[in-house]
């Protein structure tokens, strides 16, 4: 039994997430704190600072990461005006992507317990100084690490009460319910001394970062981090984050595969389906042509996720489609193990995906990025092409 090539990370949520929980671990792993201050920098705000050191929780060595907010600021901010924030830094447009869909996690969250949408949330949490640099710092971590994927362990989110603006409320608070709810995150609610352990900063981290959740898989652990809490409690306040390899024959790496014939709907139709299903989450969509009974000509709808995200692929394939039935079935998966690379050429930075199983290892360029590259410099897009070749087999 061998390990299956690219970077695996299981969090152990046993003491709950929050933002600063989240970046403490992947510091603790191995993410260079002055390369995420440089990162964090190119947003342009001066109304935090952040740091980070060891500390001991319950006796246990962890990584704490602090954001010192000027008390002298109070900027209210919407998620319009924090994407034109993010949008305007020199930050990868992975991260970028990342934490934007961060933020409208929570934006669609808050926007629902308070019955408004999304774009009129105002973030009297979210839009302060410290989640910006939580849910950034997030975005950058998991993109400094490399990793292929995130799996996470059932959530405690704690027990009792919490106090917030809107007064003091039951664990967990509404929009860490619904951002649960949401995103088919399993979590159970334990001691009533333990208070709130899950925020929606770090439930909203976990809805967009990790591919699935449940019990550790096999896997070959190189590097384990821990980032600590706030919280002093009967067991240690901290997030722990194995680094590592998942075993060939691990059961971990499993998809939902959801099918349906459809021949009663538009091709506009069916091509936004196919849309809003890979925006929202779907590993992969695409139909088959077929026949069906009297010889109609129809599409058999296929799409592959992960277990959390087949009920909301089945609202959104009812709700965009004629179809008034799925089948579903769980179905292990081997995949090439993938990791995207900046490769350095005459022509800029060109992201490349590099892939390998076992002894068989393949790299490519995306088409887009090459035709962006060629468009820029005014080469064919062979010529881009072939520069990739050059530096990639010069390293």
């Amino acid at each position: 039994m061998s390990d299956i090539d690219g970077k695996t990370i299981y969090l152990d949520c046993s003491s709950g997430v929050s933002g600063d929980m989240f970046t403490g671990a992947m510091l603790d792993l191995g993410v260079d704190l002055q390369e995420l201050k440089d990162a964090l920098n190119s947003l342009g705000l001066s109304d935090f600072e952040i740091s980070a050191g060891k500390t001991l929780k319950n006796g246990f060595t962890a990584t704490k990461f602090n954001v010192a907010v000027r008390k002298d600021v109070h900027i209210h901010r919407h998620l319009s005006d924090i994407e034109e924030i993010i949008d305007k830094s020199t930050l990868k447009d992975s991260v970028k992507a990342r934490a934007k869909k961060i933020f409208m996690t929570m934006a669609q969250a808050e926007g629902k317990v308070h019955g408004i949408p999304p774009e009129e949330v105002h973030f009297h949490e979210v839009g302060a100084a410290d989640s910006i640099a939580d849910i950034v710092s997030a975005a950058f971590c998991i993109d400094s690490l490399g990793a292929e994927r995130i799996i996470c362990s059932p959530l405690n989110v704690g027990g009792g009460t919490v106090k917030c603006m809107h007064g003091t409320l039951p664990v967990p608070a509404p929009a860490t319910a619904e951002i649960l709810r949401s995103a088919g995150i399993p979590f159970k609610i334990t001691s009533p001394d333990n208070g709130e352990l899950v925020t929606p900063t770090g439930a909203a981290i976990l809805a967009v970062v990790c591919s699935g959740f449940g019990e550790m898989p096999e896997m070959t652990v190189e590097k384990i981090g821990l980032g600590a809490g706030e919280r002093e409690l009967s067991q240690p306040n901290v997030l722990r984050a194995f680094l590592g390899s998942l075993r060939e024959d691990s059961p971990g790496d499993t998809v939902d595969v959801i099918e349906t014939n459809v021949d009663d709907t538009t091709g506009e139709a069916l091509g936004r389906c196919l849309e809003v299903l890979m925006e929202e989450g779907a590993a992969d969509a695409y139909f088959t042509p077929i026949y069906m009974k009297k010889q109609r000509p129809a599409y058999m709808l296929t799409v592959l996720c992960d277990k959390s995200f087949t009920k909301r692929a089945a609202e959104i394939i009812f709700e965009l489609t004629g179809s008034i039935g799925l089948r579903v079935r769980t179905s292990r998966r081997i995949i090439m193990q993938r990791e995207i690379k900046h490769i350095k050429t005459k022509y800029g930075e060109i992201p490349v995906k590099f892939s390998s199983f076992g002894g068989v290892k393949k790299y490519k360029a995306e088409a887009e990025n090459v035709q962006k590259s060629a468009k820029k410099y005014g080469v064919s897009p062979d010529k881009i092409y072939a520069e990739i070749i050059k530096q990639v087999e010069k390293n």
